[in-house]
């Protein structure tokens, strides 16, 4: 058994092996950062500390949404969220999504409808 296409010659990675290395190079390319600096070249005043603001709002709110709570409040600040994205970047890309790039505002579109039918659903 060669290393062909099926083959085995090709060593397998444990499950997590690469996961530090993953975390450590995203540090330092530092994405939230660069959002910050995004911002500011759109104009805002103090970028970094709105992509600071938006990641975390991201991760506590999401959390927060997969659990079930606050969800009608939730869902209207990421839908503005998403709505900012398809004005500072989307929009001039058109409606299609291809591939992995910043692409239309298909999928925002998408996602903020699901939003609407979540918050409409929540009884909490």
């Amino acid at each position: 058994m060669g290393g062909g296409v099926l083959g085995g010659g090709r060593k397998k990675k444990r499950r997590g092996e690469n996961s530090g290395k993953f975390l450590v190079k995203k540090k330092k390319t530092g994405t939230v950062n660069g959002f910050g600096e995004f911002l500011n070249s759109k104009g805002f005043i103090i970028g970094s500390a709105i992509a600071w603001g938006v990641t975390f709002f991201e991760i506590v709110g999401g959390i927060l949404m997969a659990a079930g709570y606050f969800t009608r409040l939730i869902a209207p600040v990421f839908i503005f969220q998403l709505v900012m994205g398809i004005i500072l970047v989307h929009a001039v890309n058109g409606w299609f999504v291809v591939g992995y790039q910043s692409g239309g505002v298909e999928y925002s579109v998408l996602l903020i409808t699901v939003l609407i039918v979540i918050s409409a659903r929540d009884s909490r």
